[in-house]
């Protein structure tokens, strides 16, 4: 290829020179690692005046068969056409033509940068053309399997992510607008994939995915492209889709192809995966948007039981992701203190006298105001938020007590319950937590009461016994929440080191009416006053709710009728007022 004027006038003037019967300009020219030809205008086009061995070898043309003979008239020359249609330009637009031409007629192909110039009398007649030609095929091979590396996975030779969402993007295109075709992304992901590596190694689990994506070829018809996106994640599209039963159709062609095992060496595997399946019909016509709720449907079928396939329901996503985004304010939150706590007071149901606040986290978001706890306390327990908030809620709590115990008369024997989540207790030494409070706070032990649930304690009991006596070393009340809706017996309960019982509302509610709630508490009451445990009984709403509990010997009582959660300012007020009436 020509680089600049000094290569073109150097192999111009070298030209002349062999034309004019000098051998030394001859023998370099037919030396040079590029295709020459000189050609003159003629009435038949061009006539060649000079070919060099190069451009005669990479045609497999003799010299004596081409020069003195016009391009149009050269047989076995595949380049004469195109070399015509230039020179005809060259003849009304410009002097010079740069262009890549591919020899489609070679058995291994050929890729050639050709260069053509006019060169012009004083008069600006052309009276000579030179034609270069530089053979660029291994570097056009290069750089075709450059482009192929980049777009398909070294692995399978399947299109890699950023392929298939070029496809995508072409079949969104290709969508006419008022049309009843559709097209489609299914996501799919191999269920336990990690056990193959990690039982048989990772040479395993690369010949498992090429046996994978093989059978998935196989499955379905050549004009569905498949793609891996990323270790075991693989993508399906699908064209001209008329509703998605289709889609559905072809994934059960899917789970059906996997029913036979891989053999792995020795070994047998058998794969499930989980698919989920996205649509221009129900999802926004772009590549992100659909491969982004592809996976979220993908991940709901393997979250709903693994083997299975899942459409993508706007409704749900908008969920997940108002879930996530509250996550993430959540998160924020705990770092910005808009936590606080209220104070629901426990009174003693026979004298009205105020013994106890059960502590209760609530959210001031800066923009909606108080956000709901079941709507908040849910995704912290799923995210383990709930680990720093619990230790955040026991500081505060008993920071709180001791400055109403300090600074209020008679507030020497008030107490504070704390609620313990289940990922505290699996994650952190809950004990270690509360020494660490108590300290902080110089709050004897014996003012602090911890609410635990029954999964909790029954997931492991004999484990949840070391923890909680160990909880008991430091004269910490330790209560059983919302008892009789999970699944410990009342038997089981003299098993654990516990010190109060609390009733779950269900059981509160219409208990004046309903006398299977009634016999419950009955129960529950008797057991708990055999077993010297203390009874509360939550979600007190109704006088008749107070009577009947009374009549049961239940001590302890909460709930809207009493009272509902306060500000730490209006629970100070609440205690003094109590003091002074009892």
């Amino acid at each position: 290829m020509l680089h600049d004027n000094s290569d073109t006038d150097y192999i111009a003037k070298a030209t002349d020179k062999a034309l004019s019967g000098g051998d030394a300009s001859a023998w370099i020219i037919d030396n040079l690692q590029l295709g020459i030809i000189v050609m003159q205008p003629c009435s038949h086009g061009c006539k060649v005046e000079l070919s060099n061995d190069f451009f005669n070898t990479t045609f497999n043309i003799k010299k004596e068969d081409i020069v003195g003979t016009p391009l149009s008239a050269i047989e076995n020359l595949p380049i004469s056409a195109i070399f015509l249609e230039k020179c005809a330009l060259l003849n009304t637009t410009t002097d010079k033509i740069t262009f890549e031409w591919e020899n489609k007629f070679s058995p291994q192909g050929q890729t050639f940068m050709c260069n053509m110039i006019a060169r012009k009398d004083k008069d600006g007649n052309i009276y000579q053309i030179l034609g270069t030609i530089d053979d660029h095929t291994s570097e056009k091979r290069a750089e075709k399997n450059l482009l192929h590396n980049a777009l398909h996975d070294g692995l399978t030779e399947l299109p890699n992510r950023i392929l298939f969402q070029e496809h995508v993007e072409d079949a969104i295109n290709n969508i006419n607008e008022g049309s009843d075709n559709h097209c489609a992304v299914m996501v799919m992901d191999v269920d336990r994939f990690k056990l193959i590596n990690e039982t048989l190694g990772h040479m395993a689990g690369d010949e498992f995915l090429i046996a994978f994506a093989a059978r998935l070829k196989r499955a379905v018809d050549d004009k569905i492209i498949l793609a891996r996106l990323n270790s075991d994640e693989f993508a399906f599209l699908l064209t001209a889709v008329k509703n998605i039963d289709d889609a559905i159709a072809i994934s059960d062609k899917i789970h059906q192809s996997l029913l036979d095992p891989f053999q792995l060496g020795k070994s047998e595997f058998y794969a499930t995966v989980s698919i989920g399946i996205a649509s221009t019909l129900s999802s926004l016509p772009y590549p992100e948007e659909l491969a982004r709720d592809a996976d979220f449907a993908m991940h709901r079928a393997k979250q709903s039981g693994k083997s299975r396939s899942e459409v993508y329901q706007r409704a749900s996503h908008e969920k997940a992701r108002s879930q996530f985004l509250l996550e993430i304010e959540l998160r924020k939150a705990v770092d910005n203190k808009q936590l606080l706590l209220y104070y629901q007071p426990i009174l003693d149901l026979q004298t009205e006298k105020l013994v106890a606040f059960e502590a209760l986290c609530r959210w001031n978001h800066p923009e909606r105001g108080l956000v709901p706890p079941d709507e908040f306390i849910p995704i912290a327990e799923e995210t383990e938020i709930i680990v720093d908030l619990g230790r955040w809620a026991l500081d505060t709590a008993c920071m709180q007590l001791k400055h109403w115990r300090d600074t209020i008369p008679g507030a020497e024997n008030l107490g504070v319950t704390v609620n313990v989540s289940n990922a505290q207790f699996r994650k952190t030494n809950v004990a270690d937590d509360t020494a660490n409070s108590l300290k902080m706070s110089a709050l004897p032990g014996s003012a602090l009461r911890l609410e635990l649930t029954e999964t909790v304690i029954m997931e492991n009991p004999v484990e949840a016994v070391g923890y909680l006596e160990e909880i008991k070393l430091l004269d910490v009340g330790l209560a059983l929440d919302d008892f009789g809706t999970g699944y410990s017996s009342l038997g089981s309960l003299q098993n654990f080191p516990l010190d109060v019982i609390k009733i779950d509302r269900s059981f509160v509610t219409d208990i004046e009416c309903n006398e299977s709630n009634y016999k419950i508490v009955e129960i529950i009451t008797q057991l708990s006053n055999t077993l010297g445990l203390v009874m509360v009984a939550e979600g007190i709403e109704k006088p008749e709710h107070v009577d009947v509990l009374k009549l049961l010997g239940c001590q302890l009582g909460q709930g809207y009728l009493l009272s509902r959660p306060l500000t730490a300012d209006d629970a100070e007020v609440l205690i003094k007022k109590n003091l002074q009436a009892c």
